[in-house]
């Protein structure tokens, strides 16, 4: 696939808006659990003076990179009745979020290569990221002051996410369980090409406890996030979090502005697309052609996996921005654990 050509259209995409579907929660041991469990509730003191440093020991286990789109397909096993119609599953693709602000990237991304894995069963695309090498490079040769920055993010969070609407966050009085987490799970169409994607959120604005997912349709999510105080959002900045937060229609994010020794004395609300439509002059970027290349790459995938059904047959799509082709290139690969057996066999008793 050559992506010059597409890094140069700004024709018009059609998008839907992005629907919630239900949610999931994992708990620390990374268990799956159905429904709302761990649903954060904002609260914002009238006080802002958070130390970072505080409890910042953050629990975190070694992932295998299928078990995201393992959790996914035990949300589909769970709401069935929601999401699979005539004994598949009601969509085009099946990814989480990260996968497409990925792809959203590309365009206008100089700097980080991806890996995407797509396997076609009972005609819905799967597609799960791996991390590139330089990730992995990157997390192996992280420092303790690198990693400490970084796990500032994880812990302001927790100094504005309550576990109900009317008690008070724990901030500093527990650690940070990275493992755990709360994911919504959305759909939404890109020129007739039908999306189901999971993201992690952070929480809700809501004064009420959330108790099913007609209710929680009705609230704003919410999306939080720490930088420096002298550092302003650069190209590559502004272009993730854009990209991230077009996904899922969440353009409002809290941001937790830091010093250097992890002390937070303010909190500003920011609209990522209004700052994004200010940045694309100077920058030169614009967000039509990031849409362009999604919906072109998905046309592949699904074009390359046409004559293709089989949940043991991998397509490895990878692109590095290094190499001055600029093309994605194609591997075929097989496994036999990409989709979890659960859920092949899930789906083939629907035939019974």
């Amino acid at each position: 696939m050559d992506l010059k050509p597409y890094f140069k259209r700004r024709e018009h995409i059609s998008m839907t808006p992005a629907v919630i579907v239900g949610a999931y929660s994992i708990d620390r041991n990374r268990n799956y659990q159905d429904g709302l469990k761990n649903l954060k509730y904002l609260k914002i003191p009238k006080e802002i003076n958070f130390d970072l440093n505080q409890g910042l020991y953050i629990d975190k286990p070694e992932l295998d990179i299928r078990e995201r789109l393992h959790q996914l397909t035990s949300f589909i096993m769970h709401n069935s009745k929601d999401v699979i119609k005539e004994k598949k599953v009601d969509a085009d693709f099946v990814c989480f979020r990260g996968v497409l602000r990925y792809l959203l990237e590309t365009p206008y991304n100089g700097k980080q290569a991806w890996e995407i894995d797509a396997v076609k069963y009972k005609g819905t695309i799967y597609m799960c990221l791996l991390p590139s090498q330089e990730q992995i490079r990157y997390q192996n040769n992280e420092n303790s002051e690198t990693r400490k920055f970084r796990q500032y993010g994880y812990k302001f969070e927790s100094y504005l996410m309550a576990d109900h609407p009317q008690r008070n966050p724990k901030g500093s009085t527990e650690p940070v369980y990275e493992a755990e987490e709360f994911n919504v799970v959305m759909s939404r169409s890109i020129n007739g090409l039908k999306l189901i994607f999971a993201n992690e959120i952070d929480g809700v604005k809501s004064d009420h406890v959330i108790t099913s997912v007609e209710e929680l349709k009705q609230v704003p999510l919410v999306e939080v996030k720490s930088r420096r105080e002298e550092h302003h959002l650069n190209k590559f900045k502004t272009l993730a979090w854009y990209c991230q937060s077009a996904v899922t229609d969440l353009f409002d994010i809290y941001v937790g502005i830091r010093n250097f020794e992890g002390i937070v004395t303010d909190i500003k609300l920011i609209n990522i697309k209004e700052i994004a439509k200010e940045q694309t002059k100077h920058f030169g970027w614009e967000i039509s052609v990031c849409k362009n290349f999604l919906k072109n790459f998905l046309n592949e995938v699904k074009n390359d996996t046409k004559n293709v059904d089989d949940a043991h047959v991998v397509f490895r799509y990878s692109w590095d921005p290094n190499i001055q082709q600029q093309t994605v290139n194609l591997d075929l690969l097989y496994s036999t654990n990409f989709l979890p057996k659960q859920f092949i066999d899930f789906m083939e008793s629907l035939n019974e």
